[in-house]
């Protein structure tokens, strides 16, 4: 009998179903803050049963991911943003493009805001 993760299909053996290495959870709160969950998945050798760790810094789940999975974290980035419908290039150009942070830029559209507003209520458009 093949062992679990086997079938047998014609005589052929097909490989095993692909193992969940790395887990990512973003939270996003109305408030604008980012929570994020960071798992790591592996097979303790000693065992052969799967295990998981919790990485409290992304620094931490960083090295993990190069390690085991890709030393290129930035094509990782790329897969991720894609698989969020977000294209990958035309987000490298938006933010190449900015001078500060994204609430350096928030902050900016505000003060714009305000003063168009305040504009507006001197009556500067009117002719």
């Amino acid at each position: 009998m093949p062992r679990k993760g086997y079938e047998e299909d014609d005589g052929n053996r097909k490989p095993p179903k692909p193992k969940e290495q790395f887990r990512v959870v973003l939270s996003v709160y109305d408030n604008g803050y980012v929570d994020r969950d960071l798992t790591e998945f592996y097979t303790n050798e000693e065992t052969g049963k799967r295990k998981k760790v919790t990485h409290e810094t992304s620094s931490n789940f960083k090295d993990a991911i190069e390690k085991e999975l890709a030393e290129n974290t930035d094509k990782l980035a790329c897969w991720m943003l894609d698989a969020m419908g977000i294209d990958p290039n035309a987000f490298a150009r938006r933010v190449s493009s900015r001078k500060g942070s994204y609430e350096d830029e928030e902050y900016e559209d505000a003060l714009d805001a305000i003063d168009e507003m305040e504009d507006a209520e001197a009556g500067a458009d009117l002719p």
